[in-house]
């Protein structure tokens, strides 16, 4: 007989404790076979020790400067399961966008799937430009923002894309984890319609979103140049009108 996929979720908490316990609640009511991990990269006051308002299955205590955004990926990759669903802290999808999520994943798992997006485009002078925000579309994208499903196969391989595009670890890749594993899939990670979006008021907020970041930008257009060079991403012949 063969054995049933198998589902985990990974959140990461940095600076917003305060949101871990409704992400991970939503996760639970939406897969409750699922297994929930927690990444607490905090330190005081924004850690998780201490509270009792977040029901997770097990939690690791990792200071950021061992670890980063991209240890989500690189414990999706050691882990034994076949799906997996990584929700950033200034995001809250309900159980049904999580259930609709996964279910498109599990139809196409060749894939990463998300809601949020972007797509990199050569503007008229040649330079590769990001159209950002792209949200509440059905369609193919370059990156996936703020919310991934994805396989441990895509996991593995988006290890691999690191160290091929010269990363000695996942700290060194900074602000481009889910750029490696957007690129990771068969085929372009592709974003849903599932609904009005509800994000935390500091998902903007400098000083705590890692987009306000000095750098950030920049270092995403280097990423995908050099996923660009492996062969590993599509890039727009020009701006797409129809993803504004």
């Amino acid at each position: 007989m063969p054995v049933s996929p198998t589902v985990a979720v990974i959140i990461l908490n940095w600076r917003r404790p305060q949101n871990i316990g409704r992400i991970v609640r939503a996760a639970a009511d939406a897969l409750p076979e699922a297994r929930i991990f927690v990444l607490d990269q905090a330190e005081a006051p924004n850690s998780l020790e201490g509270r009792h308002d977040v029901p997770w299955h097990l939690i690791w205590r990792q200071p950021r400067p061992n670890g980063g955004p991209g240890a989500r990926i690189e414990l999706a990759a050691a882990l034994p399961f076949d799906h997996y669903l990584c929700i950033d802290d200034d995001v809250f999808l309900t159980a049904a966008q999580i259930k609709m999520l996964m279910f498109m994943q599990s139809k196409e798992p060749g894939r990463a799937h998300g809601v949020w997006g972007q797509v990199v485009f050569s503007d008229a002078e040649g330079k590769y430009q990001l159209l950002d925000g792209i949200i509440r579309r059905n369609a193919d994208v370059s990156f996936l923002n703020q919310v991934y499903a994805f396989t441990k196969v895509q996991a593995q391989e988006a290890m691999v894309l690191a160290s091929l595009a010269g990363f000695e670890s996942w700290v060194d890749v900074r602000f481009g984890d889910d750029l490696l594993l957007s690129c990771s899939g068969e085929a372009a990670p592709r974003i849903h319609d599932l609904g009005p979006l509800e994000q935390c008021p500091t998902a903007n907020e400098p000083g705590i979103a890692q987009w306000k970041q000095a750098g950030f930008r920049e270092q995403r257009l280097e990423l995908a140049a050099k996923m660009l060079s492996l062969g590993r991403l599509h890039v727009e012949a020009r701006r797409p009108a129809h993803l504004i």
